[in-house]
């Protein structure tokens, strides 16, 4: 598995508006409509606050405002002409799997799934079995780019690759790839133990969580040491720490995996420990005094996974 993540400059800055109205054109949004939305970002100027007063007024050649509601719908629309003619490729990561039609009988069908991009916004990652296959694919991308004046930072771009490794054949230091007309170096592919971010969720390729684990554990251990060092914190609140605070976080971190029951009991264990010692409770006061509903109702980590 070949997954490259691209480093995109100033997307909305850099919109072309002529190749926005083509774009717009292509989805056949009515040409008045079309006037109005290139209208609002043509024949405009723009001035800028600096320590002395604003400068002289300078024209907007291209671009969109990016607080603007309908930008981000606007950016979809100029970007979905490279998505949906990469996907017509199918030079994208396949994965194949049985439908089972009838368990008794044995019978099934093959189903093939192509899966060439994830993009949101102006992150983008592009995914495929092979090297030779994402090279095609950043050769189409690189000419959208080029043509639509996307400034794309090449080098700085980040690679999970998910291959035998061992040994005796680990994983190369610095990897070679031709993206359009440059060839890039990828410097040091994220290991098997390591994890990249990807639209704010922690990727490995390997589907190895231990690195999402230990981010959990460091935000608990993190809240756990801001409630201890503060007074007048009542058990209640705690409790509240615990049910809007470190669930939603654990939940965010852990949004592409299932983890163990064991971890997470293990993950819990200091905060139940913290709260014990709070309220004056024996180490081994049952667990059900703090969950149950009738008292303190702390959230479990494991039911509300299930």
């Amino acid at each position: 598995m070949w997954f490259l993540m691209l480093d995109m400059s100033k997307a909305y800055d850099r919109i072309n508006i002529p190749m926005l109205r083509k774009a717009l054109e292509r989805i056949k949004m009515p040409k008045r409509i079309t006037q109005i939305l290139t209208g609002l970002f043509t024949n405009r100027t723009n001035q800028v606050f600096t320590p002395t007063g604003l400068t002289e007024p300078f024209d907007m050649l291209t671009g969109i405002d990016q607080g603007e509601i309908i930008s981000p719908l606007l950016w979809i629309i100029y970007y979905d002409p490279l998505l949906a003619r990469i996907r017509n490729t199918n030079l994208g990561f396949r994965m194949e799997a049985k439908e089972y039609l009838d368990v008794y009988e044995n019978v099934y069908r093959s189903r093939l799934v192509t899966f060439p991009e994830c993009a949101y916004m102006d992150d983008t990652g592009f995914i495929t079995n092979n090297k030779l296959n994402l090279e095609r694919i950043l050769k189409i991308a690189d000419s959208f780019y080029r043509l639509n004046d996307i400034k794309i930072n090449k080098q700085k771009s980040e690679l999970l690759l998910r291959k035998n490794v061992s040994k005796k054949k680990p994983l190369e230091s610095v990897v070679k790839i031709k993206f359009g007309e440059d060839e890039i170096e990828v410097s040091k592919p994220t290991a098997c133990n390591q994890s990249s971010r990807f639209l704010g969720v922690w990727i490995n390729a390997f589907n190895d969580n231990r690195h999402v684990e230990q981010q959990i554990r460091n935000e608990i251990k993190a809240i756990i040491k801001n409630i201890s060092c503060r007074k007048g914190i009542t058990d209640k609140m705690m409790i509240y720490f615990f049910n809007m605070l470190i669930i939603p976080i654990v939940e965010y971190r852990s949004q592409l995996y299932v983890i163990e029951e064991r971890i997470l009991e293990r993950l819990m264990a200091p905060f139940r420990s913290f709260i014990k010692n709070r309220l004056k409770f024996a180490k081994t006061a049952p667990n059900a005094i703090l969950e149950t509903h009738f008292i303190y109702n702390l959230n479990n980590l494991v039911a509300n996974q299930k």
